[in-house]
């Protein structure tokens, strides 16, 4: 395959959204594509266009696990995250990488986000009806969920022989010179002895599973 047809390709499939009218499993599909044919071809935009650049992007979040989500989704697609204060003292996560990677990389952090957040609200719901509460289930659905995505997309890294380039470093070292890049914790949960925790805690696990080999997620009961 020339290399301009394997770049129309990766546009193609990253232009794949929701709101292109994707459903979120075929988004999901396609931004994997996009990465493995990144990788296979260790495609360098600026032979073909003067546009393609190192550059950031930053992302409001609120939990510490989005963050967590973010680390292992950058790490395997070549980019570096930072959680950094911005405006108002809100909490951003900046994004940094070649423009096609960084482009994969947004793309798979927010398929994988909403389908967290769904998941959590389910999760909530049933906890809730159940027992009565639903606290620490969106605590122990959601670092399950991280934990299986990191497992699963850490095969597909090394299968695929991923690195993050040295020139995305030194642009993570300019942009932020202060700032130690935020390496992978193993996940520790909190003790939980009510009931439901487990529950959401398994159900976390096989959603992120599914959702990392973008699978259909299947509901828990």
């Amino acid at each position: 395959m020339a290399e301009d047809k394997v770049m129309r390709k990766i546009a193609a499939l990253l232009s794949k959204t929701i709101e292109n009218g994707a459903t979120e499993q075929e988004a999901m599909s396609a931004a994997k594509k996009a990465q493995e044919l990144i990788a296979k071809y260790h495609i360098d935009m600026r032979e073909y266009s003067d546009e393609e650049s190192i550059n950031r992007e930053d992302i409001g979040f609120t939990r510490s696990w989005m963050h967590l989500l973010a680390t292992i989704v950058a790490k395997n697609m070549c980019c570096e995250v930072i959680s950094t204060n911005m405006k108002y003292g809100k909490k951003y996560l900046a994004f940094i990488g070649k423009d096609t990677d960084r482009a994969a990389c947004l793309k798979t952090y927010d398929m994988l986000l909403q389908t967290c957040k769904k998941g959590i609200q389910r999760e909530k719901a049933k906890a809730k009806a159940e027992y009565g509460t639903f606290k620490g289930a969106e605590d122990a659905y959601a670092r399950s969920f991280v934990h299986a995505v990191g497992k699963e997309l850490g095969k597909q890294c090394r299968a695929l022989v991923l690195v993050i380039p040295q020139e995305v470093e030194d642009k993570t070292s300019e942009e932020f010179p202060t700032i130690k890049v935020h390496r992978l914790r193993p996940i520790e949960y909190y003790a939980h002895t009510r009931d439901g925790i487990e529950d959401a805690k398994r159900a976390g696990a096989a959603d992120g599973m599914d959702a990392s080999m973008m699978r259909p997620i299947q509901h828990h009961e």
